[in-house]
C-alpha cells in the first residue's frame, strides 16, 4: 500500500505546531498525482490510500477531503484500487 498521507487539515494532537496539514489544501492536487505517477507501475503497490487514522473523520465534514482525493484518483487511467482508513461510523458530515 501506498498511503499518500498522514494527516489532512485537522492537526494531530502530537503535532499540534507543525504537519503536512499546513500544506495539504494547497499540495493535494500535485502530491497525489506525483506519488500515484511514481508508484504506478510498481508492482508490489496494489493499492493507494488517502489517509490512514486522521483526526478529519470525526470532526464535521471532514469526510469530504477522502471524497475530494478519492474523485482525484479515480480521473487517472488505472486499475489500482483505492483505500482511506476512515471510520465511517464515526465520520460526521
Amino acid at each position: 500500500m501506498n498511503e499518500m498521507y498522514d494527516e489532512w487539515e485537522e492537526p494531530k494532537p502530537q503535532t499540534p505546531d507543525y504537519g503536512y496539514r499546513i500544506y495539504f489544501d494547497e499540495w493535494r492536487r500535485a502530491m497525489s498525482r506525483i506519488s500515484s505517477t511514481a508508484t504506478g507501475t510498481i508492482p508490489c503497490v496494489v493499492i493507494w490510500s488517502a489517509g490512514n487514522e486522521v483526526v478529519d473523520q470525526v470532526v464535521p465534514g471532514g469526510v469530504n477531503n477522502v471524497e475530494k482525493t478519492d474523485k482525484y484518483f479515480s480521473t487517472m487511467k488505472t486499475r489500482r484500487a483505492r483505500d482511506s482508513g476512515v471510520r465511517p461510523h464515526r465520520c460526521r458530515t
